[in-house]
């Protein structure tokens, strides 16, 4: 499986040909939104960065761990003790990441995913037509 990012210009080119030749299969992961604008005018960050981001956090707190212990752990396993260590995570800037200001591209191929059979040309042309004002820009 190849990773792609949304605003790829290669990403472009693999979309539009597997539109027209009627071969996509989209599969989203986590990292779909990974550079995009969040409410708080900041980016969304890739796991990696986001597992950092915790690690700090939790070291601030915990002087009985050290940061070399806290690297060689899972994303999962941070985010575990990160979740039981702050309890109010909505008000520091956490749950920004979770509502993404996603662009229109990415507004219109989630739309493509979800449409009937009969809606999916309507949505291949606004695609199409995103993309190519993406890359006058």
């Amino acid at each position: 499986m190849e990773e792609l990012r949304i605003d790829d210009r290669r990403t472009k080119e693999i979309f539009v040909r597997a539109f027209a030749e009627g071969d996509l299969v989209p599969i989203l992961g986590a990292g779909f939104t990974v550079g995009m604008s969040t409410k708080s005018r900041e980016t969304v960050p890739s796991g990696k960065q986001f597992k950092q981001y915790m690690i700090k956090q939790i070291l601030k707190l915990k002087s009985d761990i050290h940061e070399s212990e806290m690297k060689n752990e899972t994303f999962s396993s941070v985010a575990e003790l990160f979740e039981s260590n702050f309890t109010d995570i909505k008000n520091m800037g956490v749950s920004d990441y979770f509502y993404a200001h996603l662009e229109k591209i990415g507004r219109y191929f989630i739309q493509m995913v979800t449409l009937t059979k009969e809606k999916i040309l309507a949505a291949k042309k606004s695609f199409i037509k995103c993309m190519e004002m993406q890359s006058d820009l």
